[in-house]
């Protein structure tokens, strides 16, 4: 009729979760109810309200529902609520919302603005996350009504916590020490998402390409060893495809003669292959002893996603521990070879016998105290033990005599540390020992034997290996001279620091000796 009417109108935009616009709801307050029909109006209003997907309702002053949609109607009837809304309290109705839903309204009505929440609330063991926006409803410049959108982000924020575990779980993967560690991140990292209490992995031997358990966890239920025959994990493993069953079915596998035992007492049981190189080389289980409904269709696709990245990182973890396995055993062989070589040495010379020992000994003092890795010492160690076993072509009465030797004498025994590293070449070790042995008796001015070369040639155990060897000699009888004290033998090597022998190797030695108490017998 040409009159204007105040109206205040509240506007929610609704997005997907790509952030793509979809539609507004606009509650619209008119300030002068005499402008349109009463009755239209609420029939507007209410069919306004059934078109949305979001769960509405209204409430006035007292906090009493006036108001409420099919959405919402809907989800009273999920939550198990048994009661009609309309004409109670919000507590009647919702009675799980937390305390301080009562002082949120309040809050609406007095200010008259808008508030959004975020609201998780647990009903039943299951847990609803949902964005919460209380718009005012005015007349006459007072806020008569509270319309309340409830926008359910449940799955929304599951998909958000799964690709967050997921992307941690490639992340570390990666640094996880063994397969153990690996096996115990995963679990911790699915439980965030899906039941994971009781989980297994089980691996494919490489030799019989039999199952067994590689891991598992479980509150009371861990499953320690596969039964023999045909069991579910290896119809997984067999069949390299995903199974989610009850317990039920599983007993009519079992009837149709697919499996011959079922391994566990689970009321539902998951699992999934795991492949590597397009092989199945085992399966990844989770399984829930109480309730049947625990996993779902999405349940299994995170297993599977999980499944295809933890699988080569299990493979790279097995190949590295059979690595580490033949490492050792090589190195348990090498060592065996060494002292043995050292053995003989020291039966065929009588003077040498001890000599290999002390400067292993001292070597190793000097290496750990200069800060070396314990690789290194080891490295060390094997080269002193067999540093002198060139000697072993040069006749005894050569070495053992106690007159001056001849010009031809001399070099063959100058030859020893060339044939000594001939002889270890071929021995499989993670140190240079061989390189260890022909430096041994090399010099930081060049002065030294077989090469000649110059310190900064040397590899830092030479350096160690040169100076242990010649402190043990010196403070050692010999048939040719007697042996010097201690004390002389650290003045000896501390007047050629820089000259024959490195300074910060003879620094660390004579440390060992005066501030560590080392002793050579």
């Amino acid at each position: 009729d040409g009159r204007s009417i105040p109206v205040t109108v509240s506007t929610l935009c609704r997005k997907d979760e790509r952030g793509v616009v979809r539609g507004y709801f606009a509650a619209l307050s008119v300030m002068d109810r005499r402008a349109r029909s009463d009755a239209f109006a609420e029939t507007q209003y209410s069919a306004t309200l059934n078109s949305l997907g979001d769960g509405i309702h209204v409430v006035g002053p007292d906090l009493h529902i006036t108001m409420v949609n099919d959405a919402l109607r809907t989800r009273i009837w999920d939550l198990d609520i048994d009661i009609e809304p309309v004409g109670r309290t919000i507590r009647e109705v919702f009675g799980f919302l937390p305390p301080s839903i009562e002082s949120e309204y309040a809050a609406v009505f007095k200010k008259g603005e808008l508030l959004v929440t975020e609201e998780t609330v647990n009903v039943g063991g299951r847990e609803f996350v949902s964005e919460v926006r209380k718009i005012p409803i005015f007349e006459a410049d007072k806020v008569r009504q509270v319309v309340t959108v409830i926008h359910d982000v449940t799955q929304q924020k599951r998909d958000e916590r799964i690709k967050t575990v997921l992307c941690r779980i490639s992340s570390e993967m990666n640094t996880a020490a063994d397969l153990d560690d690996l096996c115990a991140t995963i679990q911790g990292l699915l439980s965030t998402i899906m039941d994971a209490r009781n989980l297994f992995i089980a691996l494919r031997s490489r030799q019989e390409r039999s199952l067994s358990i590689a891991y598992s966890a479980g509150a009371g239920n861990a499953l320690e060893k596969l039964p023999p025959g045909r069991t579910l994990t290896a119809y997984i493993a067999e069949s390299d495809r995903p199974l989610l069953i009850t317990r039920e079915d599983a007993g009519q596998l079992k009837e149709s003669d697919k499996i011959d035992t079922v391994e566990t007492s689970a009321s539902v049981w998951l699992g999934v292959p795991l492949r590597f190189k397009e092989n199945s080389i085992g399966a990844l289980v989770v399984q829930n002893f109480e309730d049947p409904f625990a996993y779902s269709r999405k349940d299994l696709e995170i297993l599977e996603f999980v499944s295809e990245r933890i699988a080569e990182v299990i493979e790279r973890k097995r190949v590295d521990e059979e690595m580490r396995q033949h490492i050792q055993h090589l190195k348990r062989t090498s060592t065996s070879i060494i002292f043995t070589m050292a053995k003989i040495l020291e039966l065929r010379d009588p003077y040498t016998a001890g000599h290999q020992q002390r400067v292993a000994r001292l070597g190793c003092a000097i290496a750990r105290e200069m800060g070396l890795s314990e690789d290194e010492v080891d490295g060390i160690f094997m080269a002193a033990l067999v540093h002198d076993i060139g000697k072993i072509y040069v006749p005894a009465e050569i070495l053992n005599r106690p007159a001056k030797l001849s010009e031809t004498e001399m070099e063959l025994v100058k030859s020893h540390p060339s044939i000594g590293y001939d002889i270890v070449k071929e021995i499989e070790f993670s140190q240079p020992i061989d390189r260890i042995v022909v430096q041994h008796h090399e010099r930081m001015d060049g002065s030294g034997y077989p090469n000649g070369i110059t310190g900064n040639d040397m590899i830092p155990q030479a350096r160690i290996l040169a100076v242990a060897d010649v402190v043990e000699a010196m403070a050692s009888h010999r048939p040719y001279r007697p042996a010097l004290s201690i004390d002389e033998t650290l003045n000896e090597i501390d007047k050629n620091r820089d000259i024959l022998y490195d300074g910060q190797v003879v620094d660390a030695c004579i440390k060992v000796f005066r501030q560590r108490d080392f002793r050579l017998d």
